[in-house]
């Protein structure tokens, strides 16, 4: 999906997917940084770009489950355009993690997510791990921290920013035929998508992936793009983050994916 505005115009298309039968949470949606600064041959070539990388991550979605679906009250503290205020007081709905019981390691004593969770969402059971609608903010810090795979947030899991990675890292023919290659970014950052909000169009040859929290940062995300032969970058939110971001998961991942480098560096 293309859409004019991030925030409004997606929550329409998700009430409009919804309505149709279709999982509303698994819409990627291009906003208007897709399109960006530059001549008219890198921004038809980013465009592609963009779109084959949501497309790709798109397909990956693995769906969301009912239990996972919690009801978002409006809150004042939210910034909302004059166009947007009456959506406001419209109750929203937004996905939290889920821990699959069969992978869950908690009766063993496992307790990785809960320590990484920055607002002590995850509750420790007889049943494995349970998620807090009320207190989680969606950072998916926990579905990083997770050593056994066993819980995820559908629209962030690994397997779609895998794709997204993939996807603005290769090099296709446009058109089909004899159409312009798309080129190659620059430079491929990562960033958290609360502490994004409103920093408008990135500079020629800069591709961005969001992720909920930079704690979500994992190191194969990281790895992914310098296989690929892409400079990575990390960037910090400005004016602190809506879902605190601690920076712990991100700097760990950043040192770990240097020493992999570094050692495949010794051994070539």
């Amino acid at each position: 999906m293309v859409a004019c505005g991030r925030d409004e115009a997606t929550a329409t298309l998700r009430r409009l997917a919804g309505a149709a039968g279709v999982d509303p949470y698994g819409i990627a949606v291009a906003g208007p940084d897709t399109w960006q600064a530059g001549g008219e041959g890198e921004r038809r070539a980013r465009a592609r770009r963009r779109l084959r990388a949501l497309g790709r991550r798109a397909l990956a979605y693995p769906g969301s489950h009912h239990d996972q679906v919690v009801l978002r009250l409006p809150g004042l503290e939210e910034s909302v355009s004059r166009r947007g205020f009456l959506g406001l007081l419209r109750p929203r709905h937004r996905l939290v993690p889920r821990a699959d019981p069969a992978r869950c390691a908690a009766a063993r004593g496992c307790r990785f997510c809960r320590g990484a969770c920055p607002e002590g969402a995850l509750t420790v059971t007889a049943d494995g791990v349970k998620v807090s609608g009320v207190r989680c903010s969606g950072c998916a810090a926990c579905v990083a921290a997770c050593r056994f795979g066993a819980l995820e947030l559908p629209g962030w899991t690994r397997r779609e920013l895998m794709e997204e990675v993939a996807g603005l890292s290769c090099r296709e023919a446009g058109g089909g035929g004899g159409g312009e290659p798309d080129g190659r970014p620059a430079l491929l950052v990562f960033a958290c998508e609360a502490g994004c909000a409103g920093v408008g169009r990135l500079p020629a040859g800069v591709e961005t992936v969001l992720l909920p929290c930079l704690d979500r940062l994992e190191p194969g995300l990281i790895l992914r793009a310098a296989a690929e032969g892409l400079p990575v970058a990390v960037r910090g939110c400005r004016g602190g983050c809506a879902r605190r971001c601690r920076l712990t998961a991100a700097r760990r991942a950043v040192a770990f994916a240097r020493q992999v480098l570094a050692a495949a560096a010794r051994d070539t």
